[in-house]
């Protein structure tokens, strides 16, 4: 633009320029469709008698899908005749089929949608979108909600002109810009039924707005461990707890934001304000937030230190005790009272004296577990008073569905993911095969990554959504599926050059999970009181690297807390020197185990030495004697850890029999029979030798 030149007068530049009447349509496409979208505001691009473009702005030329659509949709409310657009939409739909003749047709929808509400009710991108559906009234609804909320808890403050934002120093329109809130809208299922519409308004926080250095610091925050899930659904059986489960509305933004971190934002598309006092009466105005909110880079670090604070602070007086757990940042153990519990009553006394509690947070869901239901009421009601809660169902927590009985003993607690695993099948209906699989992955099967890729079959596959595909089964695999572990790190492999063979290999595990979705893992009271560990290791080294896969899993009353399939860091020359290797890291999860029991207050569940059982006795008798021979000299020192454990009566390595060992399963495709014999057992639905 040039000095003193309007909006209108520049566009008439262009070549062809832009016609008076679709002046409007370019300026929305510059603000919410175009490429500079996110560093456009309504000040910027003023269109009213006498104001002009500051001099040096530069806009792009309008094209692409969204500008042609919003051209043919101006024309259509103007009355004009929809024959030539129909006519282009049937051409472009056939050149489209005849350049895709011969390649599987991949919807870009799916992609875009959870696993679990894969066709489903599909949510509309934009604001504008939803207020012109049949939703829109419950669109409405959730946005002004959403709106409000932000407004009452102080996050959004609202009105601020151009000159009261440069003179607080927020920004200053040159090198420090107001950005943009991004919405985005979503329906809430649970066990797959929609529960209510979501709007949620975030910072658009990328590396175009903010800066590290300038903006944040540092990001990281602790995130919550899968197996200590799992444990706590064992410690569930074995002390017959109660539970209690809420979620903390609008977690992030309970958080006061620093003030050299206040950030100036517009409003989002039909919450416009403008400053009626301003000289051309629609001066824009825009919003300060001054508490933390979605989208800013650090959020979820500054949240977890407000959330923190406030659990050590509020639970360590008045008679409560609160100890944040260094295995499990996420975890917190709870009690009050002052008769320790006596380990012979663990699982018939459900009222001691001394209350405990153990309390999981993810992000803003909070899963609490107590020996009474009087502490998980009491911290509950502490919690709320602070930031607003709500309770939810403990039987549905991030896609794992719980099926509890405390009653008649045994107690029994089964995990499985329903309607994820429903979902996710219907995303890749038409590719999965009608057969069904009795084991999750092919048995003999081994997929070995070429050297040289096939560049248009790795199009091929990666355009009928591979990468989604593993992300899906990765998360199921990681909820209830322990025994996918050795095919999903098979699967991983190919993530940025799959190949047609891994494709199958992927489908084929998404029908068996299809086939066994109500069957996740198990754990009873009638199981091992203290944890026991199955480790293996295969000598079957991968022909780039040499290296040979093992696998561990770690078992808890009865059922899986922790299970991993990985390829050694180290090469093996030896079938016994790449077991030893294994039980290094099967010890490194015992310890985990033991430590985080130790902080809970739960050494009553690891009074011996941890058992763990390998299948070679060579390396199981070099965990406790040293002898260096010509077949052991070259080993690496630090895999000896395992000795120093042995001698401090943390594990003890005994010998199981390959036939009987669980860990097995993760180190090969093993055939059906062998499969058949130990899935049960490593699911916790059937007891082991």
């Amino acid at each position: 633009s040039r000095e003193g030149e309007s909006f209108d007068r520049l566009i008439r530049r262009f070549n062809p320029p832009i016609l008076y009447e679709h002046a409007g349509i370019y300026r929305e496409w510059l603000l919410h469709s175009s490429p500079q979208a996110s560093s456009l505001s309504e000040g910027m691009l003023p269109v009213t008698r006498g104001a002009y473009l500051e001099e040096g702005i530069i806009l792009p030329k309008p094209t692409g899908h969204n500008w042609r659509c919003m051209l043919e949709q101006h024309e259509l409310e103007q009355g004009g005749d929809p024959t030539p657009h129909v006519r282009t939409a049937l051409h472009t739909t056939l050149k489209w089929c005849r350049s895709h003749k011969n390649r599987p047709v991949n919807s870009n929808k799916a992609k875009r949608t959870k696993a679990i509400e894969a066709g489903m009710k599909q949510c509309p991108k934009t604001l504008p979108m939803a207020w012109r559906s049949d939703d829109r009234l419950e669109w409405i609804k959730a946005a002004d909600l959403e709106m409000d909320t932000l407004t009452e808890m102080g996050v959004f403050d609202h009105g601020y002109t151009r000159q009261q934002l440069i003179d607080l120093k927020i920004c200053d329109f040159k090198t420090k810009k107001p950005i943009n809130l991004s919405v985005v809208l979503d329906h809430k299922y649970t066990d797959g039924i929609l529960t209510r519409y979501k709007v949620r308004m975030a910072i658009a926080g990328h590396k175009y707005n903010l800066t590290k250095g300038v903006h944040y610091d540092e990001v990281f925050a602790a995130a919550p461990n899968q197996n200590t899930g799992r444990l706590l659904g064992a410690l569930t059986v074995a002390m017959g707890l109660y539970r209690k489960s809420w979620d903390i509305k609008l977690a992030y933004c309970n958080a006061d934001l620093p003030k050299e971190q206040y950030l100036a934002v517009q409003y989002p598309k039909g919450y416009e304000r403008y400053d009626a006092a301003s000289v051309s009466g629609n001066e824009p105005l825009y919003i300060v937030v001054r508490k933390n909110c979605y989208g800013i880079p650090d959020a979820g670090r500054i949240w977890a230190k407000c959330r923190d604070t406030f659990m050590m602070d509020h639970f360590n007086a008045n008679g409560w005790k609160c100890h944040k757990c260094t295995y499990d940042p996420t975890l917190f153990y709870i009690s009050r009272g002052h008769r320790a519990m006596d380990p012979s009553t663990v699982t018939k006394d459900r009222r001691p004296a001394k209350e405990e509690a153990w309390v999981s947070i993810h992000t803003d869901d909070c899963d609490c577990y107590g020996t009474s239901k009087s502490i998980l009421t009491d911290i509950f009601a502490g919690i709320n008073a602070k930031w607003r809660s709500k309770e939810v169902d403990s039987d549905f927590m991030l896609g794992i569905k719980k099926r509890v009985s405390l009653g008649a003993k045994p107690h029994t607690m089964e995990m499985s993911m329903e309607a994820y695993v429903t979902g996710m099948c219907e995303a890749f209906k038409d590719f999965i095969p009608n057969t069904h699989p009795e084991a999750p992955f092919p048995p003999g099967k081994y997929l070995w990554r070429s050297p040289k890729p096939d560049p248009a079959e790795t199009q091929e596959v990666l355009d009928l959504g591979y990468q989604r595909a593993v992300g899906m089964l990765l998360w199921a695999q990681r909820g209830v599926y322990p025994e996918c572990a050795y095919g999903m790190n098979q699967l991983c492999r190919f993530m940025a050059a799959p190949t047609r063979e891994a494709w199958k290999a992927a489908m084929y595990m998404m029908a068996y999970m299809r086939d066994h979705k109500d069957k996740g893992i198990k754990f009873t009271s009638d199981g091992n009181i203290e944890p026991i560990v199955f480790s293996d290791a295969a000598f079957n080294p991968d022909q780039d690297d040499g290296l040979s896969q093992y696998g561990y899993c770690l078992m808890w009353m009865g059922g899986p807390i922790a299970s991993s399939s990985k390829k050694l860091a180290h090469v093996g020359l030896s079938a016994f020197h790449n077991e030893y290797m294994a039980i290094r890291h099967a010890c490194a999860e015992a310890m985990w185990v033991r430590n985080l029991l130790t902080e809970m207050g739960l050494s009553c569940f690891i009074t011996k030495p941890t058992v763990v059982y390998g299948d070679n006795l060579a390396a199981n008798n070099l965990t406790k004697d040293d002898f260096i021979s010509t077949g052991n000299k070259y080993i690496y020192q630090p895999y000896h850890w395992v000795k120093e454990l042995d001698a401090g009566k943390y594990i003890k390595v005994f010998h199981k029999r390959t036939d009987l060992n669980l860990a097995d399963l993760f180190t090969k495709p093993v055939p059906r029979q062998v499969f058949t014999n130990l899935v049960n057992k490593l699911k916790g639905f059937a007891g082991w030798e």
